[in-house]
């Protein structure tokens, strides 16, 4: 009977220890990852918008441009506002020539595109975001996802289990 107790409370503290396993697994490992996956998707859906409305700009530049069918350039300066940072701080500034653009073109580089150019590169940046790096993302998303949620459900079992086998 008393090595009945002993194998009980050994097995008792083997759950418990699973258990602290497992919450140390979810705690250090897996939420961080998914974490991190869900910063990297957030940063690729923010360069998609922030191409989209690139794209935007540029097809207004080029109806300002198209407007004077006389003029083959953008005849005036524009005047806009600059984001300084983070979309906290603005500048005014004046382009006195519209015609050509600098374009992120990833890993801090910028190209000067003409703006037809600048239209065709960011098609394909887009195309390129969409296709290959935000699904890649998302499923590494939905793989931590589906691995965090099957450890926390191995924990809620655990746990059942310790507090049936204390109950005894």
């Amino acid at each position: 009977m008393r090595d009945s107790l002993t194998h009980d409370d050994d097995s008792l503290v083997d759950l418990r220890q699973k258990a602290e396993e497992y919450g140390a697994f979810l705690d250090q490992n897996l939420q961080p990852q998914l974490e991190a996956i869900v910063r990297d998707r957030d940063s690729c859906e923010k360069d998609i918008a922030e191409y989209v409305e690139l794209t935007q700009k540029i097809e207004e530049l080029i109806l300002r441009r198209n407007n004077n069918p006389k003029a083959k350039r953008i005849q005036a300066p524009l005047e806009c506002l600059a984001d300084l940072g983070h979309k906290v701080a603005y500048s005014h500034a004046v382009v006195d020539d519209p015609e050509s653009i600098f374009v992120d073109i990833g890993y801090g580089f910028h190209i000067e595109f003409s703006l037809g150019e600048a239209l065709q590169f960011i098609e394909k940046r887009i195309k390129f975001l969409k296709e290959f790096k935000l699904k890649k993302v998302v499923r590494e998303a939905n793989m931590i996802s589906e691995h965090y949620t099957e450890a926390v459900t191995l924990l809620v079992a655990l746990k059942e289990e310790i507090d049936k086998k204390s109950s005894c």
